[in-house]
């Protein structure tokens, strides 16, 4: 196994002004970052299960009367329901992966900027 020794120095004295404000623009950014990824993981991997037409209809098609359409309109809203689930993790896919974009980008932000000179692999 390879072990990368980290050892950063993201606010000593030899540090300038800007550099140190950086890194914690840098460093609240990844933790912003990988919170909104978990965040988003959890919510795709850990779906609500759709509802059945019969469910659906028993929860949210009450309302409508016979007379007017019901099986229709009824119809219609479920075929909707089962639309926006889907663009739903649609949603959720981008932005796991806009989110892991951003980790890797400000981590390596991060490393690249606070990398001592003469640094080597």
């Amino acid at each position: 196994m390879i072990w990368v020794k980290i050892n950063f120095n993201l606010y000593g004295k030899e540090k300038d002004l800007i550099l140190r404000v950086t890194n914690l623009v840098l460093f609240l950014w990844l933790i912003g970052s990988i919170t909104i990824f978990y965040i988003n993981m959890v919510d795709y991997f850990y779906q609500k299960s759709k509802m059945s037409y019969e469910e659906y209809e028993i929860i949210n098609c009450y309302y409508i009367e016979e007379d007017k359409g019901y099986q229709d309109n009824c119809e219609t809203q479920y075929q909707n329901y089962l639309i926006m689930n889907r663009d739903n993790k649609y949603n959720h896919q981008k932005t796991i992966l806009t989110s892991f974009g951003s980790v890797i980008i400000v981590s390596t932000a991060l490393y690249f900027l606070n990398k001592k000179k003469g640094e080597s692999k």
